[in-house]
């Protein structure tokens, strides 16, 4: 067991990532709770307190504000036009941080559906295995590095109780563009710092910048 976890702080965890330079990052709404302060460790093992600013429990995002600098940060795609079924995407996350550690692990997949549970518009159905813990974390377009969705939920099993392989959900890029942009200060703090542009296609740039920008989230009991 992680040694952060050994003292008993901690009932749950998550993923998140870095939107700005100067420690604003996003979750999921059902990572927090209802807590107003959690704790997020950055990829260097450095942990410190973040403040839950928003919620969406609608759409399951969550804004948070720590008072550090991030030490790499996403730019976020307005989604205005959906991605195409097939298209390669991926993730990195911190799937049972308990068990396997403390490192972002990542994987990928592809885009399976435009809609998710019972056709839900608001969601991308994709084939990214993920696992308990990469709630939260950023569904990137491998082509060009950007966030197009956040990881919300797997699917388990079907309604007759076989086990679903590959199935996840992400909320939609357009839907968490709307949410962030509905706090100003986190606006402008992007627009202060947008991320810089990565060449197209340069998945080695791509796959470690986000790894830098993947946070855990760790929630209190």
């Amino acid at each position: 067991i992680p040694e952060i976890f050994r003292s008993g702080k901690y009932g749950g965890s998550g993923t998140g990532f870095w939107i700005s330079g100067d420690g604003w990052l996003i979750t999921n709404q059902h990572v927090v709770g209802s807590n107003k302060q959690v704790d997020v460790r950055l990829v260097d093992g450095k942990i410190c307190p973040a403040q839950v600013v928003r919620t969406d429990e609608e759409n399951d995002l969550a804004l948070l504000k720590a008072d550090v600098a991030s030490p790499a940060w996403l730019p976020v795609s307005k989604g205005v036009k959906e991605l195409g079924l097939g298209q390669m995407v991926f993730t990195f996350g911190y799937p049972n941080a308990l068990l396997q550690g403390l490192e972002p692990k990542f994987t990928d997949g592809k885009i399976s559906s435009r809609s998710g549970l019972n056709d839900d518009k608001a969601f991308y159905q994709t084939s990214v295995p993920v696992q308990p813990g990469n709630s939260g974390g950023p569904l990137i377009d491998f082509g060009s590095g950007w966030v197009v969705g956040v990881v919300s939920l797997r699917l388990e099993s079907s309604q007759d109780g076989r086990s679903a392989q590959s199935v996840s959900y992400a909320v939609k890029g357009s839907l968490l563009n709307g949410f962030v942009l509905g706090s100003p200060e986190a606006a402008a703090a992007i627009a202060k710092s947008p991320a810089a542009a990565l060449k197209p296609g340069d998945a080695e740039a791509i796959t470690e910048r986000t790894r830098q920008a993947t946070a855990l989230v760790l929630v209190g009991r």
